[in-house]
């Protein structure tokens, strides 16, 4: 019997034996609402499961499912499916994880990050991609989200589905956020907070003078960003949170002029304050409105952060995600096995010829 001795590079051996490793997943649905983008749906038969592929994830429908699942639904998915669209499903799952109830949701409410696709140019909350032509209408809306991205930050979305297409076809804003840290301010008002844009059309007067202030002594402020939407208009409101030093140039009724800068002082918070005075005045939002110096107190004119609030995340719940992966079982035993072959310095295939 005569022996060959054939000698292969390490890597070579640990791409073969990892080519004929398939490490697999599985898909598990759970009860809930989910919204994303469909991009395959195959209905059940009496005793054929199904299928549905959304967000990337393959989820099962079981067979039994057939005789439940309402046709106008199973016509809706096809053609959602088909167009690759987002829409939004109530799941009921079984055992095993398996999806035994499947419909359109009519309502959805997404909460998360913003985030704008590279490639398709989509803005996303959550992963979930809102329709272009909704944001167009909706100028505040898109600004909000804007400024979300910027500063990433959580915001919620109330969605509305026409459950006869399944196609999002009403989105509204919910979100309060801080945005804080160095401020700059351009010639037509826009200002920078912490590198955040805002433009000059969303801050009113008061807090623009705050912001112009904290920008003209260095101080640090936070910007708090609350909005809501009715119908196809998003009203977003800005409040400035700041402790500011600075010298007193002007006393006037109901207002306290700093470094040439004007702002409305609240009631009796600037008694006897005078023209030359170095101060450091509290500013916050009111909660009947405006955005006024609420404090004062002696000081130097030099930049002061202290104070202020710190950013917050938006703070929403997510919605369930019906797709939860499993390993393969035994996986993790042919890795570590790999990686003890792996360790020497070179692997040895013998083969064995009979004469």
């Amino acid at each position: 019997m005569a022996r060959t001795h054939l000698r292969l590079p390490v890597a070579m051996v640990l791409s073969l034996l990892l080519g004929l490793v398939a490490v697999s997943t599985t898909s598990a649905a759970s009860t809930g609402r989910i919204c994303g983008q469909v991009t395959a749906f195959t209905a059940p038969l009496v005793g054929v499961n199904g299928q549905i592929v959304i967000n990337g994830v393959t989820e099962v429908i079981d067979a039994s499912a057939a005789l439940t699942l309402a046709v106008g639904t199973i016509t809706t998915l096809t053609a959602v499916a088909e167009a690759d669209a987002t829409t939004c499903l109530d799941i009921t799952a079984g055992a095993g994880g398996v999806i035994v109830g499947l419909s359109i949701s009519a309502t959805a409410q997404v909460c998360g990050d913003v985030a704008v696709n590279s490639v398709t140019g989509l803005t996303s909350v959550n992963g979930v991609a809102l329709p272009t032509p909704l944001l167009s209408a909706n100028a505040g809306l898109s600004a909000l989200l804007d400024i979300a991205l910027d500063a990433n930050a959580d915001v919620c979305v109330d969605l509305a589905v026409d459950t006869t297409t399944g196609l999002i076809v009403g989105v509204a804003v919910t979100a309060d956020f801080d945005v804080c840290g160095t401020v700059d301010v351009d010639a037509a008002g826009n200002a920078t907070v912490g590198g955040v844009g805002i433009a000059a059309n969303l801050i009113d007067a008061e807090a623009s003078a705050a912001l112009r202030l904290a920008a003209l002594v260095d101080a640090i402020a936070c910007v708090t960003v609350n909005a809501t939407t009715s119908g196809t208009t998003t009203t977003i409101d800005v409040g400035v949170t700041a402790t500011i030093c600075a010298t007193v140039t002007a006393v006037g009724n109901g207002t306290l002029t700093l470094e040439g800068i004007t702002l409305t002082v609240a009631e009796n918070a600037a008694a006897g304050v005078r023209v030359g005075d170095e101060v450091c005045v509290a500013i916050a939002p009111s909660t009947s409105g405006g955005n006024p110096i609420t404090g004062v107190s002696s000081g130097t004119p030099t930049p002061s952060g202290s104070g202020t609030p710190t950013p917050s995340s938006g703070g929403a719940p997510t919605l369930p995600n019906t797709a939860m992966e499993m390993a393969a079982p035994g996986a993790s035993l042919v890795l570590g096995a790999l990686l003890l072959m792996g360790a020497g310095l070179g692997l040895r295939v013998r083969s064995l010829l009979a004469h």
